[in-house]
């Protein structure tokens, strides 16, 4: 099997060398950032759907105290 770590690579900036190394030194930042942005995403995904759930139930509670007002507004004027 062909094995790439060994290649030479050279990042420039502005024709300046800013990187000279290894695939393989250049693999693991990268692979890196990759799963941070990954766990980055896949938390902000569970906390916005947390935040629609609680959104949802805060609208369903708010319907409800509605309801109830309205009913005990009315007991009240029978008792009355």
């Amino acid at each position: 099997m062909l094995s790439f770590g060994d290649i030479e690579v050279v990042v420039k900036v502005d024709k300046e060398p800013v990187f000279v190394g290894r695939l393989n030194d250049m693999i693991v930042p990268y692979a890196g950032l990759a799963v941070a942005i990954s766990l980055l995403t896949g938390v902000t995904t569970v906390a916005i759907a947390g935040w629609q759930q609680a959104l949802h139930h805060s609208n369903r509670m708010q319907e409800k105290l509605a309801s109830l007002e309205g009913k005990i507004e009315s007991q009240e004027s029978l008792i009355e």
